[in-house]
């Protein structure tokens, strides 16, 4: 992607203006644009846990994500206008990877999304500049609470700025991500598939609405392309996708192991059968999936998630709605925290000096 068509980061608001959104990205509640007139005193809530990725199955990723994720998760690609690859996380819209306790499960890649929020980049209107913007409901007014988006003086804390480098690393990584399914799509690679699913128990549904890159005319392009790809950063992300398809097993363990009736696996008999997949066609009609209404690179929208997988959209940018006055925030602090007093060390806490990947 050329300079010239880089989105700029305007990063932190220094003023009221546009402070919600129309456009909700995945997990996302009541985002609104980080300003010290609304989140002078807001707090990230204490122990925060996955419990807000829960209802999903599938998560996006962003280039650096892949090399990880292909060895845990089936890697596919949205069937929306501008392709972006997604790790399934389950079969339903339930994701797998959420324990009982709401962590997520142990020896598991958590995808860089997943792991930034509850922030997210806003697109400013008629014009690129992304501006950083945080789900309310993830915080509170207290001020025992976790970390302070503003310190003392109204200026953005270490906390808000570590934040910010968090997600201009992650936008640049899901840039590239977009290109390599741009030039997927440019060259024909990309095949809409759909899978027929026998869960435990015995329940038959489909999953559909989604792409996979088509094996053969891979082996068939090119030299000059593949050497283009490989320049651009771009032939490890296609091998690393193409491995992940033996990935479809982890899935289907995922639910027999935690979906399964209770005692169906100890059993010997076919009372409750195991998952199964099957890649053949079936005469039922296909999940829709929203497709992306901007898809130059420097105009992104976030896709409202919806059916079981719709939610694998392009949710890392969101659109704003109209200019509006600047709100009274509104932390709802009779929320419960959560009880879990060993919280997991994977929830993001970024620093001046954090890695995203």
């Amino acid at each position: 992607m050329s300079s010239a068509s880089q989105p700029q980061i305007h990063g932190i608001a220094e003023e009221a203006g546009i402070t919600s959104v129309a456009m909700r990205p995945l997990f996302f509640v009541d985002p609104h644009v980080i300003t010290v007139d609304r989140h002078a005193n807001a707090r990230l809530r204490n122990n925060m846990d996955f419990a807000f990725a829960r209802q999903t199955n599938s998560i996006p990723l962003a280039s650096a994500d892949l090399m990880e994720a292909a060895k845990l998760y089936p890697i596919v690609f949205t069937t929306s206008a501008q392709a972006v690859p997604v790790a399934l996380v389950g079969f339903e819209q339930e994701n797998y990877l959420i324990d009982e306790n709401n962590r997520w499960r142990e020896g598991y890649y958590v995808p860089a999304y997943v792991r930034k929020y509850p922030f997210v980049f806003m697109e400013s209107p008629g014009s690129d500049q992304l501006t950083l913007c945080v789900d309310d409901v993830a915080l509170t007014k207290d001020s025992n609470a976790g970390p302070a988006l503003y310190d003392e003086n109204r200026q953005p804390s270490e906390y808000t700025n570590g934040v910010l480098k968090f997600c201009i690393s992650y936008h640049e990584q899901m840039m590239h991500a977009r290109e390599l399914g741009k030039q997927l799509q440019e060259k024909g690679l990309l095949t809409t598939q759909r899978l027929q699913i026998e869960l435990p128990g015995g329940k038959k549904m489909e999953l559909a609405g989604f792409q996979m890159i088509d094996r053969e005319k891979f082996a068939a392009l090119g030299d000059d392309v593949l050497m283009d790809w490989h320049k651009r950063q771009l032939l490890p992300l296609v091998y690393y996708i193409i491995q992940s398809q033996s990935n479809w097993r982890v899935l289907l363990e995922l639910a027999n192991k935690y979906k399964a009736p209770a005692g169906a696996l100890a059993s010997v008999a076919p009372i409750a059968k195991e998952a199964t997949v099957k890649e053949e066609p079936v005469a039922v009609a296909s999940v829709p999936v929203v497709e992306s209404a901007a898809p130059e690179a420097a105009q992104l929208q976030a896709d409202e998630p919806a059916q079981p997988l719709t939610s694998i959209a392009e949710p890392e940018l969101m659109r704003p709605q109209e200019q509006k006055p600047a709100q009274q925030p509104v932390f709802d602090d009779t929320q419960p925290e959560s009880k879990d007093e060993n919280p997991q060390p994977d929830r993001p806490k970024p620093t001046g000096n954090d890695n995203l990947w």
